[in-house]
Formats: C-alpha cells, sequence, structure tokens
C-alpha cells in the first residue's frame, strides 16, 4: 500500500447545487481521503459498497428472494461497467435490442460480444413505440 504522505492531493471539496438553487459545500475529510486514494477490494470500498446496498434495499424494496442474493460492485466507470455487464449477460448469437442512432461505446462491447443487435429508432422522448413494437412484432424466436 502506497504512503498517504506521498499522496500529492491533500484536500478536495465540491460546490454543488441542489434543487431549488440551494448551494451545499461536501469536503472529505483527511482520513476519507486517505482511503478514497487507497488501493482497495475490487468490488469497492467497503462502507461504500454496504451504503450503496443500503439504499437499494430502501429506495427499490426488491421482494426478499432478490434482496436475500442482492449484492453491489463499484466500477472504474459507466464505460468500464457496461462492458462488464455485457460481458456476463451477452454471449454470441443472444439478441440486444439497442437503440438508434444509439452511443457508440455501446457498440464496442457489443460487437465482439456476438450478439445480434437489433436497433429500435428514437426521438426526442427516447426508444419510439411504434418502432419497438414494430420489432418485437417481427421478432424471430429462432
Amino acid at each position: 500500500m502506497p504512503n498517504p504522505s506521498t499522496f500529492p492531493i491533500k484536500g478536495l471539496r465540491f460546490d454543488l447545487q441542489r434543487a431549488g438553487g440551494r448551494a451545499e459545500e461536501v469536503a472529505l475529510s483527511p482520513e476519507a481521503l486517505r482511503t478514497a486514494l487507497q488501493y482497495s477490494p475490487t468490488r469497492g470500498l467497503p462502507k461504500l459498497t454496504a451504503w450503496l446496498l443500503e439504499q437499494q434495499r430502501r429506495e427499490h424494496a426488491p421482494p426478499e428472494a432478490a434482496a436475500a442474493g442482492l449484492d453491489v460492485a463499484v466500477t472504474t466507470g459507466s464505460q468500464d461497467a457496461f462492458s462488464r455487464a455485457l460481458d456476463a449477460l451477452v454471449g454470441p448469437g443472444r439478441a440486444v435490442l439497442i437503440e438508434s442512432p444509439t452511443y457508440a461505446g455501446a457498440l464496442a462491447c457489443l460487437e465482439p460480444s456476438g450478439a445480434v443487435l437489433a436497433e429500435v429508432e428514437t426521438d426526442g422522448e427516447g426508444l419510439r413505440p411504434d418502432a419497438l413494437r414494430a420489432v418485437l412484432q417481427a421478432w424471430d424466436e429462432a
């Protein structure tokens, strides 16, 4: 583990704007900063993953069967998390519905998987229901 005295960052402070224009300052304590800059378990800092898990339980109230196996992991970024989720869930020949146009990073993760991509047209509100209906009605289960 690196010696915290060698870390070049000595403090972090964020100025947030909350709903209604209310300003809030959030600062990491020196102890929290040392922890954040240090190596941690692969799935994330234990206090953070425990807090996220509790948030999931409180905000989404999953059924008991689902809650028993509920877990979270913290990744280095949204692209990393997306890629890992696709690796776990999508394999060759599996169908994946994608927005059209779509995020190029999604294609970079999906194309090597061998998945069959089905495009669904979008508008300013997201997926067009009529376009989704058309794709699903033409769906070939084989």
